[in-house]
């Protein structure tokens, strides 16, 4: 950012008004109201650290310390690291935000769209046209009154930002939604505020609350005085107020937002009441639950019985019916005749379905859809309380994101030859579009030098192709052969640019990697790489049928480089130390991976060294580093060959909020209960709106996270 800001520096004339670095751009957008506040929290969720308890170093409840303890190791001595809170909680103001959608007259318009050009023929179009909203109306005719005052939603949810790594590990965001907008714009990311980001590792639960006030404190402002404001639209200034309608959920946050119970009652079955074994507690089974292996048996059975015509239209009937109910809850225009007709036709559907199919189908979530024809009638069309958009907009954009990005300051670093050819072979041996250009040098080479092997005839392939590559598309090109497309192909063989960036952090396949000279500094490992690559082994040099196969490769990631083709063709590259798989990995007894890295591949560095891989292709290991060999731990639930699921219906281990009650829990032969791992990694940026040198650790990278 830094960098481009100092190109338009230069490219524009004299006198322009252009931040000269990244630090001052950012002030800038916080001065506009674009900044947040990060407060600290207890980790086990008792309290944040605002108001009376801002100073404070420990929690009250519990004890627990406000920060970390970590001790920075240095040369000769070891001294105190800077405090690292043990929880973060971010905190977007509201009252700017909701102060801007005023400052254009268009916006300010659309905030009036509700109660001006709403069509109103007793439809259910919009949560303004539902019951609840007009109930509210008539509680409070003085908010109601001026239609600029906001109506809001309050969306909470929890995901995993590391889900490819199998943590859990759980980041809670709260959103609010404005209804004062139109139909088509309200549930549009773009109208989505967050208003909290509730770090994890693990979710606040019942306690929820606690964060909440945050958010309760500013509302009750909104609500009591109201907020001075101006109105571009009139050009006046006026009291903003605000007040929230509902909150939107899935059914585990509801019972969290509410606190109501969510989960299903046994009632006078003390047989399923909670029952203690030994210092845990489990839920017994009822008798019609099924084992992991009888599920799998009715599941097969339905996916491959055999019946005669029409044997089965009874469920193709309900499940029609099903559907027909859910699209009208979620049609654009409802009425509340319609809405009291699927009131009744709701139960009889479900009734049907517990005629066809076993109890162990049905639970509290099946049941649950009797009352949402009663909510339509009440809040309007369902898609204004969807979860759906939330999780589409925020978690699923974020989640499934595949394109990597570096964190930390770049350096610019010029590429030895040496460094060159290797990142560039590994790039043409890696790319659809120059899969013919390969198979076409392997013919050549094939009615060339028949007599060799396949092992020298690979070799020289993989030395000399992209020597070949560039002259060939050269030929093509002085000859007017080339299409349009091969402009891609002639970026390509012309090789990368010899000054590349470089970095020293990189997240990409949900994974966040660090070069083994940054982790020297840091208390985590990030810098495990492992990848699987196909290859054909040789028993000798004359051997002339290899065998294909994939093959692991374990190393450690040592420089992280951008080869820059064109400005539309870059390559992040992975530099790594590998371990050799012949000398320097074996399994244990227990079927463990060992790797030693005192025996590494390519210890000469050539250029017919392969070190690098794509940025794309890398997963993330750690090591166990107490001896020269090192037990391999892979971040990938896909590679794990052990099963922590038990077999059989034992039960399940209640939460922590239902232990700590002890009601109806009945006293057992004490049993065998593993503790399950609680991951997670701890973020520990400091408060960017009071700090400044945030920016200067955003630039450089290697402070970022002390």
């Amino acid at each position: 950012m830094t960098i481009l800001l100092e190109l338009l520096k230069e490219v524009f004339p004299e006198n322009e008004l252009f931040p000269s670095s990244y630090r001052d751009a950012w002030k800038i957008v916080k001065d506009l109201g674009l900044s947040y506040h990060k407060i600290h929290a207890c980790p086990n969720d008792c309290l944040i650290y605002w108001k009376e308890t801002e100073h404070e170093t420990f929690c009250r409840k519990c004890g627990t310390p406000r920060y970390k303890q970590i001790v920075k190791q240095s040369d000769d001595s070891s001294e105190q690291a800077n405090k690292v809170p043990a929880k973060l909680v971010r905190y977007f103001p509201l009252k700017p935000r909701l102060q801007r959608l005023f400052m254009s007259s268009k916006t300010a318009s659309l905030m009036r769209w509700h109660e001006e050009e709403r069509i109103k023929d007793g439809k259910l179009r919009h949560p303004a046209d539902s019951l609840a909203w007009k109930h509210f109306n008539d509680r409070h005719p003085s908010f109601a009154s001026d239609p600029r005052n906001v109506r809001l939603g309050l969306a909470a949810d929890g995901f995993n930002p590391f889900k490819a790594m199998n943590n859990k590990y759980s980041t809670w965001p709260v959103i609010l939604v404005p209804y004062n907008l139109p139909s088509g714009m309200c549930m549009k990311q773009t109208s989505f505020m967050l208003c909290l980001l509730i770090d994890g590792p693990k979710a606040p639960g019942n306690d929820i609350h606690i964060y909440l006030q945050l958010v309760i404190d500013e509302l009750n402002e909104f609500w009591d005085l109201g907020v001075p404001t101006y109105d571009a639209a009139s050009k006046q200034m006026f009291y903003l107020r605000a007040a929230l309608l509902w909150t939107i959920n899935d059914f585990p946050a509801y019972g969290n937002l509410s606190g109501w119970s969510t989960k299903e009652r046994n009632g006078d079955k003390k047989a399923l009441h909670p029952q203690s074994k030994g210092d845990k507690v489990f839920l017994p089974t009822a008798c019609f639950t099924m084992s992991k292996d009888e599920k799998e048996i009715f599941c097969n059975v339905l996916k491959t019985v055999k019946v005669p015509d029409g044997y089965t239209s009874n469920i193709s009937r309900i499940i029609i019916e099903l559907q027909d109910i859910f699209r009208q809850l979620y049609s654009k225009v409802l009425t509340i005749a319609n809405c009291e007709t699927l009131e009744d036709r709701t139960p009889l559907a479900l009734c049907e379905l517990e005629k066809m199919f076993p109890p162990p189908f049905f639970n509290i979530m099946e049941h649950l859809l009797v009352h949402l024809p009663k909510e339509a009638k009440l809040g309007g069309p369902f898609q204004f309380r969807s979860m759906y958009p939330i999780e589409r907009n925020y978690e699923g954009e974020y989640l499934n994101r595949q394109i990597g990005r570096p964190l930390g300051k770049e350096e610019v670093i010029y590429l030895d030859d040496v460094s060159w050819v290797q990142a560039h072979r590994y790039v043409l041996g890696n790319l659809e579009t120059v899969d013919p250009f390969r198979r076409e040098h392997k013919h050549l080479l094939t009615l060339e030098k028949s007599h060799m092997s396949n092992y020298e005839m690979k070799k020289i392939h993989n030395e000399t192709f992209y020597k070949w590559f560039k002259k060939h598309v050269e030929d093509l090109e002085k000859s007017n052969s080339c299409h349009d497309y091969y402009k891609e192909i002639a970026y390509l063989a012309a090789g990368p640019d010899i000054w590349t960036k470089s970095y020293s952090s990189y997240i990409v396949n949900g994974f966040h990697f660090h070069t083994k000279k940054r982790e020297m500094r840091r208390q985590t490992q990030n810098s495990g790489v492992f990848v699987n690559a196909s290859a054909n082994n040789f028993v000798s040099t004359k051997d002339k049928n290899p065998m294909s196969g994939i093959l692991e490769y374990y190393g450690v990631l040592v420089d992280i480089v951008e080869l820059r083709y064109s400005n539309d063709i870059k390559f992040v590259m992975f530099k790594c130390d590998w371990v050799d798989n012949v000398t320097g990995m074996k399994q244990d007894e227990h079927n463990f991976t060992l790797v030693n890295f005192d025996h590494i591949l390519y210890k000469q560095n050539t250029k017919n060294d392969e070190p690098f891989i794509l940025a794309s292709q890398a997963q993330q290991t750690w090591h166990d580093e107490h001896s020269a060999w090192q037990r391999v731990n892979n971040n990938n639930s896909e590679d794990s060959n052990v099963s922590w699921v038990r077999e059989g219906v034992d039960g399940v281990i209640l939460d922590a909020q239902t232990t700590k009650s002890k009601a109806h829990v009945a006293e057992v032969d004490d049993g065998f209960f593993s503790d399950e791992d609680n991951l997670g990694i701890g973020n520990t940026i400091d408060d960017i709106s009071d700090d400044d040198d945030f920016f200067d650790k955003a630039q450089q990278g290697e402070k970022a996270d002390n």
